[in-house]
């Protein structure tokens, strides 16, 4: 599956945690400029705003939780580029280097048409018998899913006690980095499988992992 790379239009200003997750650069002349920019400095999304007849660039490298609005207040011709930039005090936010997890995807997903998250799921591994492999699954957000956080070291996880929404769980999350003093992850498949393989997860239920990279706002095209 290739992921569309608009993640969706955010307002700016202290009821969005925009500035929370996004950095400004120096203003940059054109659109390929800003996502060149974030993209040479390990930046995963660019933020593109048109403020008087200027482009502002962000850089950051996780969706915010709030502040999304509708798509009309991004509408902006970008300097140097397409119709995608939010007017004053908005941001289109867009991919700047490909999205990626070597988990595979369910096959036969429902196909969202507005905002959706990834849930890890596991299904029966047809090579192997009795065993299971990690894959990603396209669910509503707000489908109440344990959470599961895995640090970068991979030396501390994490499972919530209850169940809760996707935006819920990247707190949950938010809160063992802290915590902890380390970044979560995305997990590999590796990681999935091992924590299925130590009982720490269920191959019968989904679950919701640190995955903001794939908190997506676009339907995925084949």
């Amino acid at each position: 599956r290739i992921i569309h790379n608009n993640q969706g239009c955010f307002r700016i200003n202290e009821q969005s945690s925009f500035l929370n997750h996004f950095v400004r650069t120096s203003s940059y002349s054109s659109q390929i400029e800003c996502i060149n920019y974030c993209k040479n400095n390990d930046y995963v999304f660019s933020g593109l705003s048109m403020q008087s007849d200027a482009l502002v660039c962000y850089c950051g490298n996780e969706v915010p939780l709030e502040g999304a609005t509708g798509d009309n207040q991004c509408r902006e011709r970008c300097k140097g580029g397409d119709f995608i930039c939010g007017y004053v005090g908005y941001s289109r936010i867009i991919t700047s280097q490909a999205l990626g997890s070597d988990l595979s995807w369910a096959t036969g997903n429902k196909i969202y048409a507005g905002r959706w998250c990834a849930a890890l799921q596991y299904e029966r591994d047809r090579s192997v018998e009795n065993a299971y492999k990690p894959i990603l699954a396209q669910s509503d957000c707000q489908t109440k899913k344990i959470a599961l956080c895995v640090t970068e070291n991979g030396g501390v996880y994490n499972v919530s006690k209850g169940a809760m929404s996707w935006f819920e769980a990247q707190n949950f999350c938010y809160a063992t980095e802290t915590k902890h003093d380390m970044k979560t992850m995305s997990l590999s498949s590796v990681t999935a499988t091992t924590l299925l393989n130590i009982s720490v997860t269920d191959h019968a239920i989904d679950w919701w992992t640190q995955m903001s990279l794939l908190h997506l706002s676009s339907v995925s095209q084949e």
